[in-house]
């Protein structure tokens, strides 16, 4: 019968390094440094960026905030506490338009440190759901329009007849 203590061959080996977990954490860590260095001697500013597109109507609005809220991370500071809220109040959403505006003070306010970056994604998110259901309404309002100009345009009585035969 077996009695305490170590056993023979048990435990890591000499020379295994550290986990794997904690390797890929300290790569990611680092290429976050590598790209934060990038974007400082670029002068590239994610925030103002997102600003600028977002007053560009000819830029789709999507593409527009998922890069520079993508890149919005590796130059703003994290908050002391994930779990840190701050209020906000966003002008009223009426149309695309006005999400685009809400999305670029919501860049500003994280701009300027009054907006946690993980609250300023979580509510971006919420207003590209609203700007995707603005697009769905109105693809379907130009579908129901153009299938009641085909009904109009495609009765049996208003197209020729050749050789016994509607073309």
């Amino acid at each position: 019968m077996a009695r305490g203590g170590p056993r023979p061959g048990a435990g890591r080996k000499p020379g295994t390094g550290t986990s794997p977990a904690w390797r890929i954490s300290a790569a990611f860590t680092k290429e976050r440094e590598r790209l934060a260095d990038l974007l400082e001697q670029t002068g590239f500013d994610p925030a103002a960026r997102l600003v600028e597109l977002a007053s560009d109507k000819s830029v789709d609005p999507k593409v527009a905030v998922l890069a520079a809220s993508t890149l919005m991370q590796y130059t703003m500071p994290r908050p002391p506490h994930l779990e840190e809220r701050a209020e906000v109040q966003l002008t009223n959403i009426n149309s695309p338009e006005d999400v685009i505006t809400a999305i670029g003070q919501l860049a500003a306010l994280t701009a300027a440190g009054v907006l946690p970056t993980k609250q300023a994604l979580a509510i971006t998110k919420t207003l590209e759901a609203a700007l995707e259901a603005y697009h769905t309404v109105d693809a379907q309002r130009e579908l129901e329009a153009l299938k009641k100009q085909l009904t109009r345009t495609s009765s049996p009585t208003q197209l020729p007849v050749y050789g016994g035969f509607h073309v």
